[in-house]
């Protein structure tokens, strides 16, 4: 059982039939409203704002940071045709980057020239914890909005005032699939955790712990591996011994992958298994049968349901292009399908955008003033920030999607199985490992 293909690819049949299944998903008022998005003729500019960052387009991030730089080239065009109105003006778009080259010194000296010589309006982080967590000090000294697009949530415990964090907090990041175990099977709550051993993933694991004690569940095992590690035999045998319900981990994808057949072999089975990177991919299904089952956590994919008509039965407000509109313009530029981090490169302008909008300024204060108040529902998901000054600017809306594989006329499929709203199918459960 295989499909081909790699995670970055063109526009082909497969991504194609997927648009179709997101306009078939919203329904025909959904699909109207996506074609009543602004577009058409390029709007008549009477100037730009200006909007700057770093991305680490060399170094060990390159892959992240190309990506990410392709989002928000993306969103700065799209921008620029549909224009952004202030008080019956229409203005467009400048973005101004530099390559920090995975270096967070280079990010602070680069974020000051970026405020104090390029003069730029708003503020992005680099897409990389340690990064961006530089460029946030540095925004916070200088009184600048700073969009944040990585997990990092430790540094909003100190009220800070002008950063606005769009992806979820690290914390939460595997929160839906342990609600999800636990509303089907509230008597398996043994836990074992295997992830790769990063600061990002140390925060998730942190915040798997703190939801099994609130919920009276028991980690039974935990452990974090190496990148590049892909002998987990003797792992996995620990993990036998302890026999737990729920696993949750993962991080790389041929790490992941290999996780996940020792766990196999070595006659691991848990009810749920739920991984970050390799469940995501298509190569996935190289396993075979025991890919079935398997749970992926994306913060987004490109067969999410999000669109203006489900924002009108959440009551939320939608803003910016329909998913579709995002996907064709991407491929249109760059020939292959969007990626999570692409998605939250043009998220995180298009939040600007909001910002200015509906501020009808680019007036710091004014702008914050509109991002508390925000509860949109945008093709990355539902934004919405923290508003009280002890927690101001952390993602509250913001929740990864849960992906399963199953099989669906002897084929392996992707669905959705969380958020609920935004789901496209039950999950499957146990797994199926036998």
């Amino acid at each position: 059982m295989r499909i081909t293909g790699g995670y970055r690819r063109g526009i082909g049949t497969e991504v194609i039939a997927i648009i179709l299944v997101l306009i078939i998903v919203v329904g025909i008022a959904g699909y109207f409203l996506f074609l009543s998005q602004p577009g058409g003729e390029k709007a008549k500019l009477q100037g730009y704002i200006k909007v700057g960052f770093t991305v680490p387009l060399t170094g060990n991030y390159s892959e992240i940071g190309s990506e990410f730089l392709e989002g928000v080239k993306v969103w700065g065009e799209w921008a620029n045709q549909t224009g952004i109105k202030i008080n019956g003006q229409t203005y467009g778009v400048k973005i101004v980057y530099y390559d920090d080259k995975g270096d967070p010194q280079q990010v602070t000296t680069l974020y000051e020239k970026l405020i104090t010589s390029d003069k730029v309006d708003f503020l992005i982080t680099p897409p990389v914890d340690p990064l961006a967590r530089a460029a946030i000090q540095v925004a916070e000294q200088y009184g600048k909005i700073i969009i944040v697009t990585t997990p990092e949530e430790s540094l909003f415990r100190h009220a800070l005032k002008y950063s606005y964090q769009i992806v979820t907090p690290g914390s939460k990041f595997f929160t839906q699939v342990l609600d999800i175990s636990k509303s089907l099977d509230p008597n398996s709550t043994k836990i074992a955790i295997i992830f790769i051993d990063t600061p990002a993933t140390r925060v998730m694991a942190s915040g798997v712990k703190l939801w099994a004690t609130q919920n009276g569940y028991q980690i039974v095992f935990e452990y974090y591996y190496k990148p590049g590690q892909t002998k987990f035999d003797s792992i996995a045998i620990a993990v036998a011994q302890k026999s737990p319900d729920i696993i949750v981990g993962g991080g790389g994808i041929q790490e992941t992958m290999a996780l996940v057949k020792a766990l196999y072999d070595k006659g691991v089975r848990p009810k749920v298994l739920a991984l970050l990177d390799a469940p995501l991919r298509d190569q996935f299904t190289e396993l075979g049968n025991i890919a079935i089952g398997v749970m992926g956590v994306s913060e987004w994919e490109v067969y999410a349901t999000y669109s203006p008509f489900g924002a009108q039965q959440l009551n939320l407000t939608w803003y910016g292009p329909s998913l579709t509109e995002f996907v064709v313009m991407y491929n249109n530029k760059y020939k292959e399908a969007p990626t999570s981090v692409t998605a939250i490169g043009f998220a995180s302008g298009l939040v600007i955008q909001y910002g200015v909008e509906n501020a009808s300024s680019t007036n710091t204060e004014k702008v914050m003033q509109a991002l508390d108040n925000a509860n949109l529902l945008t093709l990355f998901g539902v934004i919405k920030f923290d508003s009280t000054p002890e927690l101001h600017g952390l993602q509250i809306g913001h929740q990864p999607l849960v992906i399963q594989w199953v099989e669906r006329g002897g084929q392996p499929v992707k669905v959705v199985i969380a958020p609920q709203e935004f789901a496209t199918a039950q999950p499957l459960y146990p797994l199926p490992w036998g």
